[in-house]
């Protein structure tokens, strides 16, 4: 590296365009004006610059977006360093930009050695380590060289309080730098959410508003929320809030004369989840408000909704069916394992120090920070402690956000959340006492106010609705028998299996399997225990399945041998 005295009166200076060495350490970026830089970018890395050469020079930490790459990133601090006057007491010849592991970490120092500490070094934190992070800090204090250590925000909040504690000295500074905006990451992260949001309401998005949608100075009509500024995450969902917001305004531009209708939603549901068409069109009719961005009310998610009845009447079906529908994830917490209120850890974590303090992937917060449009569905939450659910309902659903045990909050306002309880389900299915008659819309009623016991009033009325699922009867155990035994032909097949049932066989399995307080799950044991278990312990040929007495028998279909060609 003895030719760096040579490089640094020629290429990078001042006024040029941007100047770039490959390294065996790394990239160096040469000091220089690059006026293509974002300007927002640009003032970030003038104040980078400013901590790691300023009279009280220390390291920083540069917070970035995870769409942002090192190299624009040290572009932008080489061309702060162009605009420093000569008559700095050290000039940086330039950047160097690396994420270099122990291997290569003697060639970093030999590079900062080489430079007489006139150098930058901007570390990718997050892609190396912090045994080669405590080297450079090292490095760079002995020859009085600056140092930017890169690392995402997620990343951040994750270490601060661990390892780089103890690394950095309490000087340091921590800067939050802006992630990239058109032609990024972003932009075809809200290409893909255009393109579902198009499918699904029917409206083309052009290519002209994504790009807008991208850029945070768009002429876009803001949406009614409030979105901080910053890093990509928020960026992103400030995107997708433009987007949905430009959707709805043409949705409800198209049909000012009429309701917003569910037809379709309603629809694709409906053939799955069966025989809770009044329960499928009220969740339906929820979530279109959400999508369509007409809730009077902005600070909460987009759906909530409480779902309620015996079990096996498709409550979780009902959730999984809407997110594949929707085309998003779907974010299950099976709150029935949470009975004591310090297992709050699992869910949100610990605080900072403590035992999986560090562990942050399965937190909750973590998890709709990834997914902020997800379908979030917290199932049995009769089963969990209040204690648990209560304070994380009244932040979810009443501020729109949900704040992990290190004090990270993110935004759930994008969220269709569906809770599912089987609190009232016992209303639905008692036998009715004395000599008056019960409706169905009795039965709900009562439903609905055993779950208004159960749930504080402040958290109730936080709720869109409350929806009942009502028992399994008989026409509906008899479409749940026809979709079942499509499933059920369709797995023996490929084993050589070939069966049918009579007329009468399926009447008495409808009447084997109904039980209001047993659900769909009743009639899947009835198959698998009268067809299947007989079957597979056959040979392979065809078979017939018919009432015999109180049950059904499986015997070999005679007629199917005789019609088969010999």
């Amino acid at each position: 590296m003895s030719d760096l005295s040579d490089l640094r009166s020629g290429a990078g200076t001042p006024g040029t365009g941007p100047v770039v060495l490959p390294l065996a350490a790394g990239r160096l970026h040469l000091r220089a004006q690059a006026p293509t830089v974002d300007p927002e970018l640009q003032g970030v890395a003038t104040t980078i610059v400013g901590h790691v050469l300023g009279p009280a020079a220390a390291p920083c930490v540069a917070l970035v977006g995870d769409s942002l790459e090192l190299d624009v990133l040290a572009s932008a601090l080489a061309a702060a360093l162009g605009r420093l006057p000569e008559t700095h007491p050290r000039v940086p010849w330039g950047v160097l930009a690396t994420s270099a592991g122990q291997k290569e970490a003697t060639t970093v120092q030999q590079v900062v050695a080489d430079a007489g500490g006139a150098v930058v070094v901007c570390y990718d934190l997050h892609r190396g380590d912090f045994q080669v992070a405590d080297v450079l800090r090292e490095t760079c204090e002995r020859h009085g060289a600056g140092l930017v250590l890169v690392e995402t925000s997620t990343g951040w909040s994750t270490v601060v309080g661990a390892e780089l504690h103890q690394l950095l000295p309490v000087e340091t500074a921590v800067v939050r730098v802006p992630g990239a905006t058109g032609g990024s990451a972003l932009e075809r992260a809200l290409g893909d959410y255009a393109r579902r949001l198009a499918e699904f309401h029917g409206v083309p998005v052009p290519d002209a508003v994504v790009r807008a949608a991208a850029d945070h100075r768009s002429s876009l009509p803001e949406p009614p929320v409030r979105l901080l500024p910053g890093r990509h995450l928020d960026r992103l969902l400030a995107g997708r809030a433009r987007l949905r917001y430009w959707v709805a305004q043409q949705v409800v531009g198209a049909s000012r004369d009429r309701p917003a209708h569910v037809d379709d939603l309603t629809e694709r549901l409906r053939t799955v989840v069966v025989g809770q068409d009044a329960a499928v069109t009220a969740v339906s009719r929820h979530v279109r408000l959400g999508l369509a961005g007409l809730r009077l009310r902005a600070d909460r998610p987009s759906t909530a909704v409480l779902l309620t009845g015996s079990t096996g009447t498709g409550k979780t079906l009902l959730a999984t069916t809407l997110a594949q529908t929707l085309h998003v994830p779907l974010l299950r917490v099976d709150l029935a394992a949470y009975t004591e209120p310090h297992q709050i850890a699992t869910l949100l974590g610990s605080p900072p120090g403590y035992v999986g303090s560090r562990d942050q992937e399965n937190w909750l917060t973590t998890r709709i920070a990834a997914n902020s449009g997800a379908v979030l569905l917290l199932d049995e939450l009769d089963k969990a402690t209040p204690a648990l659910w209560a304070p994380l309902l009244m932040e979810l659903l009443g501020a729109g956000t949900l704040t992990d045990q290190q004090g990270r909050t993110v935004d759930c306002r994008h969220l269709h959340v569906l809770l599912t309880a089987n609190t009232g389900a016992r209303d639905l299915t008692r036998a009715p006492a004395g000599f008056g008659q019960r409706t169905a819309a009795d039965d709900t009623d009562r439903a609905v106010a055993t779950v208004r016991a159960l749930l504080p009033d402040e958290l109730f009325n936080r709720l869109d609705e409350v929806v009942v699922l009502r028992p399994i009867d008989g026409p509906t155990a008899a479409r749940l028998l026809d979709t079942a035994w499509v499933e059920l032909v369709a797995r023996l097949a490929p084993l050589g299996y070939r069966v049918r049932a009579t007329e009468a066989a399926r009447r008495q399995l409808v009447t084997l399997s109904v039980r209001p307080e047993d659900g769909a799950r009743r009639l899947h044991r009835t198959l698998e225990r009268l067809v299947l278990g007989p079957v597979v312990d056959a040979p392979p040929g065809d078979y017939v399945v018919v009432r015999a007495g109180g049950g059904v028998r499986v015997r070999r279909d005679t007629a199917a041998d005789a019609r088969r060609p010999r």
